[in-house]
């Protein structure tokens, strides 16, 4: 994941639980008899210096993003295949 989103450093904090939360989801979904839901992702803060759990409106807005990125790698696969053009770009013009 690094490699992907953070080449040139750490993530901020809304990549941080972008990352946490994608790790939690597959490890739910490859060891479920060892990692199971609820997903509780904490939060410190420095001013403060206290923890908050994410709402839960907050946690699926990540799981949301999840989603979504694993969506578009999916995506990838069909162009490696030549089956589908990249997301997100236009058509090629057609030839006259």
């Amino acid at each position: 994941m690094r490699m992907a989103f953070w080449r040139d450093g750490q993530p901020d904090l809304e990549g941080g639980i972008f990352a946490a939360a994608w790790v939690m989801k597959h490890a739910i979904e490859a060891a479920p008899g060892f990692v199971r839901v609820p997903i509780d992702i904490a939060i410190l803060s420095h001013e403060d210096r206290k923890a908050r759990l994410l709402e839960e409106d907050e946690l699926q807005e990540h799981l949301g993003h999840v989603e979504a990125s694993m969506e578009h790698f999916r995506g990838f696969e069909k162009i490696m295949r030549g089956d589908d053009s990249p997301p997100g770009l236009p058509e090629p013009p057609a030839e006259e």
